[in-house]
């Protein structure tokens, strides 16, 4: 019987196109088209900025090989990579795993698309490889983040993860061969981003779980291999022999179809009392001003995101207060220009103020990272008014469809971006594998 390590080399190896089911290529679809929205909301914080800055000035702009979203500049595969990821990750409304932990479409899909672009490669190769990397993103997963910590006990963050995939889907889109493959995850391993996933829960920062450079290590992880430089042994060769890690090297993908996508652009422990906020809100009347107190009961994780300050926009999404208050009176969290006024908005301020975290063991599951939440909201006449939220639009139970991603790609970027060129956007990613990645990048910088 193959190792997990060898499953996961032949699996990047072989897996083609051809081999993708109607299903799971709708859902590279959706997730191509959510991570281009997400992109499109991230090119308005300021991470975006600075890191298109830095990479024009140190990652070898003068070679124009790979577009930047949304506008007509090339840089080199790198540098368009590096801030594609930062752009597609910034706002905090990228998809993630909902099998286990970790945000597979900012990093890989930047990634494959940059190298695609380069190199002038089908699109439908890139539909392979990156179904591929949403794959290896969950197997690193349980190999590296906590439920897999009988084998590596170090809380990653999403960085990490992002190496080892980007280097299997880049090592897919080219062809490389097994020997290659092997070295470019375990060099990817040994320079793989550290940061503890803890730190940017609580406090939030612009470097998030260092997904863009956790991209980027990959990226350059597979070149190094290419030419033959070698590695230390990869944590994938350290899993047992189990159908659980075995199974995501078949047929099935199920990391990809499992992929949740995001609503609100906060982190995902947010929205499950936003959610439940939503949903009483629909039935019971009330205004800020009558509000006393407001109680969530959550998950253990959930209940470190109390913090009142925000220094930054990240501080701001990584805050149950502060977005349960900024959507009590805003109504919605997508719009991270204007994340720092709200919440300094001094009703804001006082109902924040009054949110208190319990943890409630109801909402835990495998790992650190729960499902749902009650929340209570006292008002100043003694009344109390209860919602409880178990899932989440979007999610693997109620995912949403092609059409509802673009809606929401419509809701949130049409303040920013043409109508017109959205749409146009939309319907060439929509025929995704019948497209020239030329004609699409050039769709994306004829939004603008």
């Amino acid at each position: 019987m193959e190792s997990v390590f060898q499953a996961a080399v032949r699996y990047i190896r072989t897996t083609q196109y051809e081999s993708l089911p109607p299903a799971v290529l709708e859902k590279a679809r959706i997730c191509l088209l959510d991570t281009f929205a997400a992109a499109a909301l991230g090119r308005q914080c300021r991470a975006t900025q600075i890191a298109r800055k830095t990479a024009l000035a140190g990652l070898g702009c003068t070679a124009q090989q790979a577009s930047l979203w949304f506008e007509p500049a090339l840089f080199s595969v790198p540098g368009a990579l590096f801030v594609n990821c930062t752009a597609a990750s910034a706002a905090d409304i990228d998809d993630g795993l909902d099998l286990n932990r970790g945000h597979a479409g900012s990093p890989v899909i930047p990634a494959v698309l940059a190298v695609c672009e380069a190199g002038r490669l089908p699109l439908r190769q890139a539909l392979a490889a990156i179904a591929v990397g949403y794959e290896l993103m969950y197997v690193a997963s349980e190999a590296l983040l906590p439920y897999g910590a009988r084998h590596y006990p170090i809380d990653h963050g999403t960085g990490s993860l992002a190496a080892l995939a980007v280097a299997g889907a880049v090592a897919n889109l080219l062809g490389e061969e097994e020997p290659v493959i092997a070295e470019a995850l375990r060099v990817a391993q040994a320079y793989m981003p550290g940061g503890n996933n803890d730190r940017a829960v609580e406090s939030g920062g612009m470097t998030k779980e260092n997904i863009n450079w956790g991209a980027l290590s990959g990226y350059f992880a597979l070149q190094l291999a290419r030419g033959g430089y070698t590695g230390q042994s990869s944590v994938l060769e350290r899993l047992p022999r189990r159908g659980e890690y075995l199974r995501y090297f078949t047929a099935d993908f199920s990391a990809l179809c499992g992929t949740y996508v995001k609503l609100h652009a906060s982190c995902r422990f947010t929205h499950w009392p936003v959610e439940a906020l939503a949903r009483l809100g629909s039935r019971v009347r009330f205004r800020m001003d009558q509000v006393e107190g407001i109680q969530v009961r959550t998950f253990r994780s959930a209940t470190k995101l109390l913090h009142v300050e925000a220094p930054g926009v990240e501080a701001v999404q990584y805050s149950i207060p502060l977005c349960l208050a900024i959507f009590m009176k805003y109504g919605q969290l997508n719009r991270p220009e204007k994340l720092l006024e709200w919440a300094a908005d001094p009703e804001v301020q006082r109902v924040a103020a009054r949110v208190s975290l319990k943890w409630d063991r109801r909402f835990e599951r495998k790992g650190d990272e729960g499902e749902g939440c009650r929340i209570e909201v006292r008002l100043k006449d003694g009344a109390r008014h209860i919602a409880v939220s178990s899932s989440l639009p979007g999610d693997r139970r109620h995912p949403l469809s092609y059409a509802e991603v673009a809606e929401k790609f419509l809701a949130n970027c049409c303040a920013y971006m043409p109508e017109a060129g959205i749409l146009k956007l939309i319907d060439c990613l929509r025929d995704a594998e019948n497209q020239s990645v030329e004609h699409l990048m050039s769709a994306a910088r004829l939004i603008l």
